[in-house]
């Protein structure tokens, strides 16, 4: 196919160099200065700040600015963008933001200023997303074996609000799960993890296998999940080494605090489960036991 029309590449976080037609696609392109933003904001009050947006370019830039809903489409923390205000937690209603349509000249510079007012008696957390995309004309010359192609580049800033004085982080494990298949084979902790609570968590986790003398027999690490609330993902721990025929008891210990940049100074949350298990002589699960 000689003719290709409206190729969009979503730029978020970083941005991809392509391959078309057996050519590379090398465009310098703008950068942004913020591309998230999470605002801890009283019910009723309203908050301010400026994005920047830089052309590294020698060519004029037509840009427009919109706004969007997100939800994480994955426990890894991929996202999905949707219309606004379509999302169970959206707040794109309450983000404005001008100019809506601009020009950045050549290795310039510009400013978008955005307002979000919080509604009255409103708790927990709530996202948006501001997108700017704009045409970059001439675009073809990247191509030569394509005709007539246009590549609309778009990239995001991510809002995370948060209500102050009304969130909580909370989240339950479900379906808690231990599965060891013989002496050599590893031990694996499984389950499902739960956002309880009314703002968006990322859990970073541990677990630690004590013997009855209550000395560390093993230790592992869980993947880091990321949630909004209500969602359920799968939590999975492994541990490759060698256990010797016993009971122990394993102890999950999930930290709640952390973001999506940062942890949350001050707000050390933990959620910590224990589970009594048994290695049988040959060595395979004989049994286990959640603690309530």
């Amino acid at each position: 196919m000689r003719r290709l029309k409206g190729i969009l590449f979503l730029l978020f976080l970083s941005i991809f160099s392509g391959m078309f037609m057996g050519s590379s696609l090398a465009i310098d392109m703008p950068r942004i200065d913020r591309s998230k933003i999470r605002l801890y904001i009283r019910p009723g009050f309203t908050e301010s700040g400026k994005i920047s947006i830089e052309n590294p370019t020698g060519a004029v830039l037509s840009m427009r600015a919109y706004l969007g809903d997100w939800y994480y489409s994955n426990s890894d923390g991929s996202k999905e963008f949707i219309p606004p205000n379509t999302a169970a937690h959206s707040c794109a209603n309450w983000v404005s933001f001008s100019p809506a349509e601009f020009n950045i000249g050549p290795f310039g510079r510009e400013e978008i200023n955005y307002t979000v007012k919080v509604p009255k008696e409103t708790n927990g957390g709530y996202y948006a997303v501001l997108f700017f995309e704009n045409m970059l004309a001439g675009a073809s010359a990247n191509f030569p074996d394509a005709v007539g192609v246009n590549l609309s580049v778009r990239f995001a800033t991510l809002f995370y609000i948060e209500v102050r004085g009304t969130t909580e982080r909370k989240a339950v494990l479900e379906n808690i799960e231990l599965k060891k298949a013989g002496p050599v084979a590893p031990l694996l902790v499984n389950a499902d993890f739960k956002n309880t609570g009314n703002v968006d968590i990322i859990s970073s986790g541990v677990f630690a296998v004590m013997d009855k003398k209550s000395r560390v027999a093993a230790r592992g690490t869980f993947n880091d999940v990321y949630t909004l609330p209500g969602d359920k993902v799968k939590l999975k721990g492994i541990y490759r080494e060698t256990l010797e025929s016993g009971i122990y008891n394993l102890i999950i210990t999930l930290d709640l605090s952390k973001t999506e940049y940062r942890w949350i100074p001050n707000q050390g949350t933990f959620l910590v489960k224990e589970v009594e298990f048994e290695v049988g002589a040959d060595g395979t699960l004989a049994n286990f036991n959640v603690a309530r």
